[in-house]
């Protein structure tokens, strides 16, 4: 039985290439390469169309050059990254449907997201706000005292002027936790009520 990759393949690849010209390029670039891995819709014999891992490598047998072909299901692990990513969307959802404002950190205090009521507070959309520390968007006191990377619980009540340019007593209650160690780092959370 001889069958071609696209001869195991869905018609077209999620991108709309007909299969059997992206196959002709893969090979072909694994060919002048030596090797080359992609993801690729296979079809099982039964018609069902998966997600897969190829790894394509040039090899010569008896004197001719070949391909040698690994195909992997990455079936669970799309559907886990599909899962993960619906999670982090929901908790993103709910971030911003909180009134309060709300922002986390690395272990260096470098912003790494907020909530819409953050980014409304300090009159900036969430791009800007992230890769800076407190030192770029806070006053002085309040800077140094979110600035820091240590866990501690605090209460501050101070004057702060909000985006619209009028100045407001922010009552800041605040406690920062580890939660992880990512890449020998470790990150946490600050919880930050901020009455207006």
């Amino acid at each position: 039985l001889e069958l071609t990759p696209w001869d195991i393949s869905p018609p077209e690849q999620p991108d709309g290439r007909p299969s059997d010209d992206a196959a002709r390029e893969q090979i072909e670039r694994a060919l002048r390469d030596g090797s080359h891995t992609f993801a690729w819709h296979h079809r099982r014999l039964d018609g069902e169309v998966f997600p897969a891992e190829v790894s394509l490598s040039r090899v010569e047998l008896d004197g001719e050059v070949t391909i040698l072909a690994t195909i992997e299901d990455v079936s669970a692990r799309v559907e886990a990254d599909a899962a993960v990513r619906d999670k982090a969307l929901l908790i993103e959802s709910l971030l911003d449907a909180a009134p309060t404002p709300v922002f986390y950190k690395d272990a260096d205090g470098v912003y790494l997201g907020c909530n819409a009521a953050f980014e409304a507070f300090l009159g900036r959309p969430r791009d800007e706000i992230i890769g800076l520390t407190a030192y770029d968007i806070a006053p002085g006191e309040l800077a140094q005292l979110f600035g820091t990377n240590r866990s501690s619980r605090y209460r501050l009540e101070r004057l702060a002027t909000h985006a619209s340019g009028s100045e407001l007593v922010v009552l800041v209650e605040a406690e920062s936790s580890f939660y992880a160690q990512v890449a020998g780092r470790y990150r946490w959370t600050v919880d930050v009520t901020l009455t207006l």
